[in-house]
């Protein structure tokens, strides 16, 4: 089995220094752009979009 020679927090620290976001946050806002998209150019329902997205509340989708 392989390790990884980044511990968590720094790999956290790093990703924020290049990003300038959280990898958290980051992800957060890929997964709205994402969605985004699919309501401009589906005929999706918010609700089926929020449920792949795993996102808890239509609202967070804004």
């Amino acid at each position: 089995m392989l390790s990884s020679a980044l511990s968590v927090s720094h790999f956290a620290h790093a990703f924020k220094a290049e990003y300038r976001v959280s990898p958290y946050h980051y992800i957060i806002a890929r997964r709205i752009e994402r969605d985004k998209a699919l309501l401009r150019t589906t005929d999706d329902t918010i609700a089926s979009i929020v449920q792949c997205a795993r996102l808890s509340e239509p609202i967070e989708i804004q």
